[in-house]
């Protein structure tokens, strides 16, 4: 949760520095058929030559979690909870988020109780992670907690609700493992697949 996620945008087909004007701070969608995959903000922008004299130019963009990096002061209430705590913060910076074209979400509350506490010129990220820390201690082991960014939407989530379930009895797995065991057999001899899906090599 402590980085945020990051895209790097190569173009080298018909661009020149006077034609494209994209300024840090800009925002940019990426996707792949019609499926969005990153969502984020541009930090830094290259334009630049190689020796052939072909011009390239290179989009750094970050997710909306770069957004949490931003120190401010907030006080969190006696009784609130580390979620509730986190769409506070949300509601009280909401004009920044909403700029960048973020928002907060919490999709499972935690439930612990917490102290009051005032953070004076700490990053919002140090605000949720001290929530979160003392959540975990109160709710751990059955409940814990991460952030993530989700195409422009800060999402509270509790970490079991992102796992995939796995059905016993189902061969669906084994058999994509005896396909691509195959695949790779035939083609290097010296390697074979185990079905702990582990690696040997001769």
């Amino acid at each position: 949760m402590g980085q945020p996620g990051k895209l790097e945008v190569l173009l080298q087909k018909r661009i020149t520095s006077e034609k494209i004007v994209i300024p840090p701070g800009s925002r940019i969608l990426f996707g792949v058929n019609g499926i969005d995959l990153f969502r984020g903000l541009i930090e830094n922008v290259e334009f630049s030559k190689d020796g052939t004299g072909r011009q390239t130019y290179i989009l750094h963009a970050v997710d909306h979690l770069k957004l949490l990096q931003r120190r401010e002061n907030a006080y969190r209430e006696e009784g609130m909870t580390a979620s509730d705590f986190f769409m506070h913060l949300g509601n009280k910076f909401n004009e920044g988020f909403a700029i960048a074209g973020a928002s907060l979400a919490v999709l499972e509350a935690s439930t612990a109780a917490l102290d009051h506490y005032y953070f004076i010129n700490e990053s919002l990220y140090s605000m949720i992670m001290q929530s979160m820390t003392a959540t975990h201690i109160a709710e751990a082991p059955d409940r814990l907690y991460m952030v993530r960014d989700n195409l422009g939407v800060i999402e509270w989530r509790e970490m079991k609700s992102l796992q995939l379930p796995i059905v016993f009895g189902d061969n669906s797995l084994q058999g994509k493992l005896d396909n691509a065991k195959q695949k790779v057999e035939a083609n290097h001899p010296s390697t074979s697949i185990s079905r702990s899906l582990g690696v040997e090599r001769d």
